[in-house]
C-alpha cells in the first residue's frame, strides 16, 4: 500500500489525507478481489417484514462487494480515476426502509393494475 510521509514542519496539504485514504481503499479491494474474485459478492443484508406487518421492510446488517471505478468523480483535490477496483459498501445496522418507500398495488376490483 502507498503511504503518503510527511516531514516535521512540513505544510500539510488536504491531498496527503485524501490520497492516504485512496491508498487504504485500494489496498482493502486488492485483498477483497483476492478473496472473492471479480464477481459481485453480497453477505446477509436479508430482508424481511416489519411486525406487525406494513408497507416497510427491515434490510438486516451486511456487505456487498462490487468491481466499481476508484473516483467516479473529483474527491477533493483528486482526479476522477477509471481503474475498476473491488468497492464494499457495509451496513452495519438494521434499516427500515422509509414509510410509502413500498407502495400498495394498485387495485381495480379484483384485478391488480398498475
Amino acid at each position: 500500500m502507498d503511504r503518503v510521509i510527511t516531514y516535521v514542519g512540513q505544510s500539510v496539504y488536504e491531498w496527503l489525507f485524501s490520497k492516504q485514504a485512496q491508498s487504504s481503499m485500494v489496498g482493502l479491494a486488492k485483498l477483497s478481489a483476492a478473496l472473492f474474485g471479480s464477481n459481485t459478492v453480497v453477505n446477509g443484508l436479508s430482508c424481511v417484514p416489519t411486525g406487525p406487518a406494513s408497507l416497510q421492510v427491515v434490510i438486516n446488517p451486511g456487505e456487498i462487494y462490487l468491481f466499481a471505478n476508484l473516483e467516479n468523480s473529483v474527491c477533493g483535490t483528486l482526479p476522477t480515476d477509471s481503474h475498476s477496483i473491488m468497492k464494499q459498501g457495509v451496513l452495519l445496522d438494521a434499516f427500515t426502509t422509509a414509510a410509502g418507500a413500498l407502495p400498495a398495488p394498485g387495485r381495480l376490483g379484483s384485478r391488480l393494475t398498475t
